[in-house]
């Protein structure tokens, strides 16, 4: 069976990396979104908490009411810093179109998400740049609800931070990790542009046959 592969954030470069490697099939509410401030913090634990609930309620219109916010209130021509659910800190940099066009995209993404979750066996991504998840926090809330969903999902994480017990055994059948080093003495336009491509020469020596 093949995989689906979903990206769960905390930023775009996860949906970027799951188009390199040319898996990238459909689009899924996380795919574009980050959290403020960009890196020092993440939105993983909000995405967690958010796909949680579409899988226990099924309310697409609600979740996606909830998610969007208040983020698109304002006149979508101008700065798109202005794209911001101020609630949650979740901003929508790469939007476009009217209001009732993105809240409909939306509302298909969530439900794509919901209906793949409960019947794929699904790759989920995340990248982040500098953010540590505890091993708690892992093993108990992202281990623990993916693999729930089916024991045969898997997790790619690409991080700028080192999670050394990632490198215990009991990881390496669901869980691929990569440290890619992130200078965060910088700035984003320093550093952004080597972190990604480092991601990107480490994604073209990207092993399919883990996943097979």
């Amino acid at each position: 069976m093949e995989y689906n592969y979903i990206s769960l954030g905390d930023h775009c470069v996860s949906a970027e990396l799951i188009q390199h490697i040319g898996m990238r099939k459909a689009s899924y509410p996380f795919d574009w979104n980050i959290m403020l401030p960009m890196v020092q913090t993440s939105s993983i634990t909000y995405n967690m908490e958010i796909l949680n609930t579409l899988m226990k309620t099924h309310q697409v219109k609600d979740i996606t009411r909830i998610y969007i916010g208040n983020a698109l209130n304002s006149d979508l021509q101008q700065y798109r810093m202005n794209r911001l659910n101020n609630h949650y800190a979740i901003w929508f940099p790469h939007e476009s179109g009217t209001r009732d066009e993105i809240v409909a995209k939306y509302e298909r993404r969530f439900e794509r998400l919901y209906n793949d979750v409960q019947t794929k066996q699904n790759v989920f991504v995340i990248c982040s740049r500098c953010v540590q998840i505890s091993q708690d926090y892992f093993d108990n809330v992202l281990l623990t609800t993916l693999l729930g969903y089916n024991p045969a999902n898997k997790i790619i994480f690409i991080s700028g931070s080192n999670h050394e017990y990632l490198a215990e055994d009991k990881y390496k059948t669901c869980v691929l990790f990569k440290h890619v080093r992130y200078d965060f003495s910088g700035t984003l336009d320093d550093y952004d542009p080597i972190f990604r491509k480092n991601i990107r020469d480490y994604l073209d020596t990207f092993q399919q046959k883990f996943f097979e």
